[in-house]
């Protein structure tokens, strides 16, 4: 079991990992689940305006409690999409996940919840849907309350307490050794909770910067060649003739498709350089 669980962290770490180097990435942690001793970790990226990606774990690390099995891990992946914008707002969600265990069942009796005296041992897959919504506060921190559903179907064993294979009401006669096919399919709640999340990246656009390609090409006036060390002056416009204004990047300019926002009082000195004559920059 607990090689199971360190290929779960191996494989959510590789998930998450392929694209944080530049998405905007939140990591978070189910404080829900935490109170139960239960570990939920998850990593979300954004990958477009209104939808992100998640990959999370869920980890039960006891082997025993109150005398019942309760070992389990979850690999899960999860597609969201936001009405209002990635990580802000309500958001609809599907997930598909992988599990293993070794655990006795939980069911409510009244008020209470309570475990059968029977553990069961396998494997199992998820696919479902899922609802919630995000909070966004202090800059880099997000509350994030959701609940979801989920199609279960799981391949397992049941034992007594003692060890020995118990598959009743399935197999009213005990097998002599574990039946590898032996299963059920059910819908069940997947995952509930209350996370707390905190960005780690923030790519350069969401922290209003650009690549350098593109900072020159947002920089480069209209109809004149941009150099590799660009260098910005700035002359107050009624200090530029009228002959040289339209060189100048002048608030949103459209050229095409392409959109040059600058300052109107900004000039590149490549103007400077092709027509000297044109412009005096300020004194020091």
């Amino acid at each position: 079991m607990k090689k199971s669980l360190l290929l779960l962290l191996a494989l959510c770490a590789t998930l998450a990992g392929s694209r944080t180097a530049t998405a905007q990435t939140y990591v978070k942690l189910n404080g829900l689940y935490a109170l139960a001793g239960v570990v939920n970790p998850a990593v979300e990226f954004a990958v477009s305006p209104h939808s992100t990606v998640q990959a999370e774990i869920v980890v039960s690390p006891w082997n025993s409690i109150r005398g019942k099995h309760m070992t389990f891990g979850i690999l899960m992946g999860e597609y969201r999409r936001y009405f209002r914008g990635h990580n802000d707002g309500w958001y609809l969600g599907a997930n598909i996940g992988m599990m293993a265990f070794d655990m006795s069942k939980p069911f409510l009796d009244g008020m209470h919840l309570r475990f059968e005296d029977r553990y069961c041992k396998g494997y199992g897959m998820m696919i479902g849907l899922c609802a919630g919504y995000e909070w966004r506060f202090r800059e880099r921190w997000v509350l994030d309350a959701f609940f979801g559903w989920s199609w279960m179907s799981s391949f397992y064993n049941g034992y007594s307490m003692e060890g020995e294979i118990d598959l009743y009401p399935h197999r009213p006669v005990k097998p002599r050794f574990p039946d590898p096919f032996n299963g059920s399919s059910e819908w069940y709640p997947n995952k509930i909770g209350l996370s707390i999340g905190y960005r780690i990246i923030s790519p350069p656009r969401a922290r209003g910067e650009l690549p350098q390609q593109q900072r020159r090409r947002l920089a480069e006036p209209p109809g004149i060649p941009m150099y590799h060390t660009p260098h910005i002056l700035r002359v107050p416009v009624w200090d530029i003739p009228m002959s040289a204004r339209p060189l100048l990047c002048r608030g949103t300019q459209k050229r095409g498709r392409r959109k040059h926002t600058a300052p109107p009082w900004t000039i590149h000195d490549s103007v400077l350089r092709a027509a000297p004559q044109m412009v005096t920059p300020p004194g020091p």
